[in-house]
């Protein structure tokens, strides 16, 4: 399988708006798209080596044969990820399978680390079931069980900014999952939307769109939008990577790409949809990609974190 460009090279490129575009925002466009490029600027900042990326999980959630496992595949086919063993089965009573990932090389590893720092993990649709709570309880404790292992580790009377700082740290000393890729598919449902309520209380739920190449780029800016308003509409929190969702929202409406909901697509299949029309399709893989392994993944670990004393607390 071809890999594809590195991260850091996309992260270089501007966000493709002429100034025409620009020139037609509104106020509030003009100051969310003013607060994402200082955004954008300061990941550069805090950038790090993808070998330095310590320990991370991800899990892959959503409808069922909408192209999760395809989203999992695509993040793999960047050169960042050095190497991978076979997928594993946590728990044999339902689907949900551990793809154990590398984003460090033979040459940089350090005697006794774990290779193995980057965890995707792929879980199974709702679709398939008559009751979607059926599919989606499992998943759930998945999530609430990573927690369960940890919390008998710590003393009773141990501060809460401590045991913060001990799950965060990022080395790999617990199997909390760091953010979910929530995965939609031309429309949000109301079982999308109980499904990541439910999964905020345990991870960093980050909205993706899959299969953007099906839809118009204005149809995609136009889920967004959707997607974002039935958020705050149900007060459900999301990862943003620095900006909140009203900001994302007016990005959305200025039809800026690069934020939450990340529009992606596989580049190994691939509609003709909008090809037809000399219009590429949008697609946010490479944005998505760096801001989880270069830019934000303390922020992602210190706010599991902060979720994992919140449901200790409970």
């Amino acid at each position: 399988m071809p890999k594809k460009q590195a991260a850091d090279d996309f992260a270089q490129n501007d966000q493709g708006l002429t100034d025409d575009q620009i020139e037609a925002f509104t106020p509030e466009q003009r100051t969310s798209y003013t607060r994402f490029v200082e955004v954008k600027k300061s990941r550069q900042a805090r950038r790090r080596t993808a070998a330095n990326l310590g320990s991370l999980r991800i899990s892959i959630c959503g409808d069922s044969g909408i192209g999760k496992t395809s989203l999992l595949l695509e993040l793999m086919r960047f050169t960042e990820i050095a190497s991978m063993p076979k997928m594993e089965d946590p728990d044999e009573t339902v689907s949900i399978d551990e793809l154990k990932c590398s984003t460090i090389s033979p040459a940089e590893l350090q005697n006794g680390e774990d290779p193995w720092n980057l965890v995707f993990i792929d879980t199974p649709g709702h679709g398939s079931q008559l009751d979607a709570m059926a599919a989606i309880r499992p998943i759930l404790k998945y999530h609430e069980d990573q927690f369960k292992r940890t919390t008998g580790i710590f003393t009773q009377g141990l501060s809460q900014p401590n045991i913060v700082r001990f799950v965060s740290s990022g080395s790999g000393g617990h199997t909390h999952v760091d953010a979910c890729l929530y995965c939609i598919l031309h429309r949000l449902t109301p079982v999308d939307i109980e499904f990541m309520k439910r999964l905020s209380a345990f991870v960093n739920v980050v909205p993706v769109i899959v299969k953007s190449d099906s839809i118009t780029r204005d149809q995609v800016f136009a889920l967004k939008v959707n997607i974002l308003l039935a958020l705050i509409n149900n007060d459900i929190p999301i990862y943003g990577f620095g900006l909140t969702a009203e900001e994302l929202l007016a990005l959305a409406r200025a039809k800026v790409p690069g934020s939450a909901p990340f529009a992606t697509y596989s580049s190994e299949f691939t509609s003709t949809f909008g090809r037809e029309r000399n219009v590429a399709p949008l697609n946010d893989i490479a944005d998505l990609f760096d801001v989880l392994i270069y830019s934000h993944t303390d922020d992602l670990r210190q706010l599991a974190g902060e979720k994992f004393v919140q449901w200790r607390k409970t």
